[in-house]
Protein backbone atom coordinates (compact mmCIF):
# COMPACT_ATOMS: atom_id res chain seq x y z
CA UNK A 1 0.00 0.00 0.00
CA UNK A 2 3.04 2.24 -0.09
CA UNK A 3 2.72 5.14 -2.53
CA UNK A 4 -1.06 4.72 -2.68
CA UNK A 5 -3.06 7.60 -1.15
CA UNK A 6 -4.94 6.63 2.01
CA UNK A 7 -8.68 7.33 2.05
CA UNK A 8 -10.08 9.10 5.07
CA UNK A 9 -13.77 8.83 4.17
CA UNK A 10 -16.08 5.93 3.45
CA UNK A 11 -17.01 5.46 -0.21
CA UNK A 12 -20.23 4.10 -1.74
CA UNK A 13 -19.08 0.46 -1.48
CA UNK A 14 -18.47 0.88 2.25
CA UNK A 15 -21.89 2.48 2.83
CA UNK A 16 -23.57 -0.28 0.81
CA UNK A 17 -21.75 -2.91 2.93
CA UNK A 18 -22.85 -1.15 6.13
CA UNK A 19 -26.44 -1.00 4.87
CA UNK A 20 -26.39 -4.75 4.15
CA UNK A 21 -24.90 -5.44 7.58
CA UNK A 22 -27.75 -3.44 9.14
CA UNK A 23 -30.37 -5.40 7.17
CA UNK A 24 -28.92 -8.59 8.65
CA UNK A 25 -29.89 -10.84 5.74
CA UNK A 26 -26.38 -11.66 4.52
CA UNK A 27 -23.12 -12.98 5.91
CA UNK A 28 -19.97 -10.87 5.62
CA UNK A 29 -18.79 -13.20 2.85
CA UNK A 30 -22.00 -12.56 0.89
CA UNK A 31 -21.76 -8.81 1.52
CA UNK A 32 -18.19 -8.76 0.23
CA UNK A 33 -19.34 -10.43 -2.99
CA UNK A 34 -22.33 -8.10 -3.43
CA UNK A 35 -20.27 -4.96 -2.80
CA UNK A 36 -17.28 -6.24 -4.81
CA UNK A 37 -14.95 -5.79 -1.85
CA UNK A 38 -12.38 -8.54 -1.20
CA UNK A 39 -13.62 -10.68 1.69
CA UNK A 40 -10.42 -10.28 3.70
CA UNK A 41 -10.63 -6.50 3.27
CA UNK A 42 -14.19 -6.43 4.60
CA UNK A 43 -13.17 -8.43 7.68
CA UNK A 44 -10.25 -6.05 8.24
CA UNK A 45 -12.52 -3.03 7.87
CA UNK A 46 -15.03 -4.46 10.34
CA UNK A 47 -12.21 -5.21 12.81
CA UNK A 48 -10.81 -1.69 12.39
CA UNK A 49 -7.41 -2.87 11.16
CA UNK A 50 -5.76 0.51 10.52
CA UNK A 51 -2.39 -1.08 9.75
CA UNK A 52 -3.73 -2.82 6.65
CA UNK A 53 -6.69 -0.65 5.61
CA UNK A 54 -5.73 2.80 6.79
CA UNK A 55 -7.89 5.36 8.57
CA UNK A 56 -11.00 4.22 6.68
CA UNK A 57 -10.96 1.02 8.79
CA UNK A 58 -11.49 3.02 11.99
CA UNK A 59 -14.40 4.87 10.39
CA UNK A 60 -15.94 1.63 9.10
CA UNK A 61 -15.55 -0.05 12.49
CA UNK A 62 -17.14 2.93 14.23
CA UNK A 63 -20.16 2.87 11.91
CA UNK A 64 -20.39 -0.93 12.25
CA UNK A 65 -20.43 -0.65 16.07
CA UNK A 66 -23.21 1.97 15.89
CA UNK A 67 -25.24 -0.41 13.72
CA UNK A 68 -24.62 -3.30 16.12
CA UNK A 69 -25.72 -1.18 19.10
CA UNK A 70 -28.87 -0.16 17.24
CA UNK A 71 -29.67 -3.79 16.34
CA UNK A 72 -29.12 -4.95 19.94
CA UNK A 73 -31.46 -2.22 21.22
CA UNK A 74 -34.08 -3.18 18.63
CA UNK A 75 -33.85 -6.86 19.61
CA UNK A 76 -34.20 -6.00 23.32
CA UNK A 77 -37.24 -3.82 22.61
CA UNK A 78 -38.86 -6.55 20.52
CA UNK A 79 -38.17 -9.09 23.24
CA UNK A 80 -39.82 -6.89 25.89
CA UNK A 81 -42.84 -6.29 23.64
CA UNK A 82 -43.20 -9.99 22.86
CA UNK A 83 -42.93 -10.89 26.54
CA UNK A 84 -45.64 -8.38 27.46
CA UNK A 85 -47.94 -9.68 24.70
CA UNK A 86 -47.30 -13.28 25.78
CA UNK A 87 -48.24 -12.44 29.37
CA UNK A 88 -51.45 -10.76 28.23
CA UNK A 89 -52.35 -13.82 26.14
CA UNK A 90 -51.50 -16.26 28.94
CA UNK A 91 -53.56 -14.21 31.42
CA UNK A 92 -56.52 -14.26 29.05
CA UNK A 93 -56.28 -18.05 28.59
CA UNK A 94 -55.93 -18.68 32.32
CA UNK A 95 -58.94 -16.46 33.11
CA UNK A 96 -61.01 -18.38 30.55
CA UNK A 97 -59.96 -21.69 32.08
CA UNK A 98 -60.66 -20.40 35.59
CA UNK A 99 -64.29 -19.71 34.64
CA UNK A 100 -64.82 -23.33 33.57
CA UNK A 101 -66.51 -25.48 36.20
CA UNK A 102 -64.90 -28.77 35.15
CA UNK A 103 -61.47 -28.68 33.66
CA UNK A 104 -60.53 -31.45 31.26
CA UNK A 105 -57.20 -33.21 31.24
CA UNK A 106 -56.22 -31.13 28.18
CA UNK A 107 -57.03 -27.93 30.07
CA UNK A 108 -54.76 -28.99 32.93
CA UNK A 109 -51.98 -29.87 30.46
CA UNK A 110 -52.37 -26.44 28.86
CA UNK A 111 -52.05 -24.73 32.25
CA UNK A 112 -48.96 -26.82 32.99
CA UNK A 113 -47.37 -25.90 29.64
CA UNK A 114 -48.15 -22.23 30.16
CA UNK A 115 -46.59 -22.27 33.63
CA UNK A 116 -43.48 -24.01 32.25
CA UNK A 117 -43.19 -21.35 29.55
CA UNK A 118 -43.44 -18.58 32.12
CA UNK A 119 -40.85 -20.26 34.37
CA UNK A 120 -38.46 -20.83 31.47
CA UNK A 121 -38.66 -17.22 30.32
CA UNK A 122 -38.51 -15.34 33.61
CA UNK A 123 -35.54 -14.83 35.88
CA UNK A 124 -32.70 -13.65 33.68
CA UNK A 125 -30.24 -10.84 34.00
CA UNK A 126 -29.22 -8.99 30.83
CA UNK A 127 -25.91 -7.18 30.72
CA UNK A 128 -25.34 -5.58 27.36
CA UNK A 129 -26.12 -8.19 24.74
CA UNK A 130 -25.47 -11.10 27.14
CA UNK A 131 -28.19 -12.76 29.17
CA UNK A 132 -27.59 -14.86 32.27
CA UNK A 133 -30.04 -17.17 33.97
CA UNK A 134 -30.07 -16.87 37.75
CA UNK A 135 -32.27 -19.88 38.49
CA UNK A 136 -30.69 -22.75 40.37
CA UNK A 137 -31.60 -26.32 39.65
CA UNK A 138 -33.95 -27.52 36.94
CA UNK A 139 -36.86 -25.73 35.34
CA UNK A 140 -40.23 -27.54 35.25
CA UNK A 141 -39.65 -28.95 31.76
CA UNK A 142 -36.32 -30.42 32.81
CA UNK A 143 -37.93 -31.89 35.96
CA UNK A 144 -40.67 -33.61 33.91
CA UNK A 145 -38.04 -35.01 31.53
CA UNK A 146 -35.88 -36.21 34.43
CA UNK A 147 -38.81 -37.92 36.20
CA UNK A 148 -39.79 -39.62 32.94
CA UNK A 149 -36.20 -40.80 32.46
CA UNK A 150 -35.98 -42.11 36.03
CA UNK A 151 -39.35 -43.87 35.71
CA UNK A 152 -38.13 -45.61 32.56
CA UNK A 153 -34.97 -46.77 34.34
CA UNK A 154 -36.97 -47.97 37.36
CA UNK A 155 -39.46 -49.85 35.15
CA UNK A 156 -36.63 -51.48 33.22
CA UNK A 157 -34.81 -52.50 36.41
CA UNK A 158 -37.92 -54.11 37.86
CA UNK A 159 -38.23 -56.44 34.88
CA UNK A 160 -35.76 -59.28 34.83
CA UNK A 161 -35.66 -59.31 31.05
CA UNK A 162 -34.53 -55.68 31.00
CA UNK A 163 -30.86 -56.49 31.53
CA UNK A 164 -29.57 -59.15 29.20
CA UNK A 165 -26.20 -60.43 28.24
CA UNK A 166 -25.00 -60.15 24.66
CA UNK A 167 -26.21 -62.89 22.36
CA UNK A 168 -23.84 -65.84 22.14
CA UNK A 169 -21.46 -65.71 19.22
CA UNK A 170 -22.33 -62.08 18.44
CA UNK A 171 -20.01 -59.10 18.85
CA UNK A 172 -21.48 -57.83 22.14
CA UNK A 173 -24.84 -56.62 20.77
CA UNK A 174 -27.75 -56.19 23.17
CA UNK A 175 -31.35 -56.74 21.99
CA UNK A 176 -33.15 -53.61 20.75
CA UNK A 177 -35.43 -51.67 23.12
CA UNK A 178 -39.00 -51.27 21.80
CA UNK A 179 -39.86 -48.21 23.94
CA UNK A 180 -42.72 -49.87 25.86
CA UNK A 181 -40.53 -51.08 28.70
CA UNK A 182 -39.58 -54.39 27.06
CA UNK A 183 -36.87 -55.52 24.74
CA UNK A 184 -37.76 -56.69 21.26
CA UNK A 185 -38.02 -60.45 20.86
CA UNK A 186 -36.22 -60.59 17.53
CA UNK A 187 -32.47 -60.58 17.37
CA UNK A 188 -30.85 -57.37 16.20
CA UNK A 189 -28.91 -57.35 12.95
CA UNK A 190 -25.21 -57.89 13.26
CA UNK A 191 -23.42 -54.64 12.46
CA UNK A 192 -21.13 -54.89 9.47
CA UNK A 193 -17.46 -54.56 10.26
Amino acid sequence: MAGRPQRTTLDDKHWKALQLIEEGDYTLKDIAGICKIPEETLYELKAGNIAKQGQVAALFQSESEKITAKLVKKAQDLSKTNMALAHVLITRILKTLEKKKNQSKDDKKLVCKLMMCIAASQPKVSIGSLSYSVTKGMNPQELVHEFTRLATIANGASQRSAVQTPLAGRPRVLPAFNGAGDFAEEEPETPSV
